[in-house]
């Protein structure tokens, strides 16, 4: 009881200090009237008839405004140079304007205000790392990207230009399950990325796969290292041919728009499968659409 009598003593304090808002308010705004003024007297409902007190009942154009009290009861004066549009606004309530009556002074008006919706309607927002590219949509690159049984790795042309690599290979040392070999070749560039297996990735430039000389599958295999005249022998066989044209001459990594590694010929897609060649796949878009 002793609760209940508190929140009940409350609500006549806020009661009354509302009142005294609004008697201040309009006692404001009348005190800004001349003689010639038109005093409005209003009610402010909402749509169940249920009086709105501590609304701000505005006249469009003026400083004058007056606030609604208790029973939702508001008295303005309006400043008969201004157009005499009044806005109403609650908080809980949707805005609501109307044309002041142009009867004689102390005309009533009643204007029904509606509740706001409490809840807003569901927004979905949907977003990706990179921009957006029709190019690679039309190859299903974001369609293979967003599968949840993809094992591939996806590089976007955002972490590319990140990286800003002068090799291809230098975007494939990261990846899971990848592993470049360098052996030297032509004018330094004898990069190989092998996958898993110990076997040397294919690569494919827009959806066509491109042959290069990858060494064979048994002279990638490793050996146990020794020293000879004191040094470090390769950890890897050399191939006995010259390698004539290498991974990386092949594509320009600045020309790049996308790409997916595949290390195993397993995690290959169903659409490439035919290009994998029982070894996994390197697959790159470039930007010459």
């Amino acid at each position: 009881m002793n609760a209940l009598k508190c929140v009940m003593d409350r609500w006549r304090a806020l009661a009354l200090v509302g009142a005294v808002f609004s008697c201040a308010s309009a006692e404001r705004s009348l005190a800004q009237s001349t003689a010639s003024d038109r005093v409005l007297n209003g009610t402010v409902v909402d749509s169940a008839g249920r009086p709105v007190a501590f609304a701000h009942v505005a006249q469009r154009g003026s400083a004058r405004y007056a606030v609604t009290n208790a029973n939702g009861v508001f008295r303005l004066a309006l400043d008969p140079a201004t157009r005499e549009v009044v806005v109403i606004r609650r908080i809980g309530f949707s805005p609501a304007e109307v044309q002041a009556p142009t009867t004689p002074d102390s005309a009533a008006l009643r204007v029904v205000v509606a509740s706001a919706p409490s809840t807003l309607p569901t927004v979905r927002i949907e977003g990706r790392g990179d921009a957006y590219d029709q190019y690679l949509d039309r190859q299903g690159y974001y369609r293979r990207m967003g599968k949840a049984t993809t094992s591939g790795t996806f590089l976007s042309r955002d972490l590319i230009e990140r990286r800003n690599p002068t090799e291809l290979t230098q975007l494939l040392r990261d990846v899971p399950g990848v592993q470049v070999v360098a052996r030297g070749g032509r004018a330094g560039k004898g990069n190989v990325p092998v996958g898993r297996g110990t076997c040397a990735l294919g690569l494919v430039v827009d959806g066509r796969r491109v042959e290069y000389h990858a060494p064979p599958r048994e002279s990638l295999q490793p050996r146990i290292r020794s020293i000879v005249s004191g040094s470090p022998a390769p950890a890897l066989d050399e191939s006995p041919t010259r390698v004539a044209e290498s991974f990386d001459e092949l594509v320009d990594p600045q020309q790049l728009a996308a790409a997916e590694v595949y290390p195993t010929a397993v995690s290959v897609p169903a659409e490439f499968q035919h290009l994998a060649r029982s070894c996994g796949l390197v697959v790159v878009w470039t930007s010459f659409k």
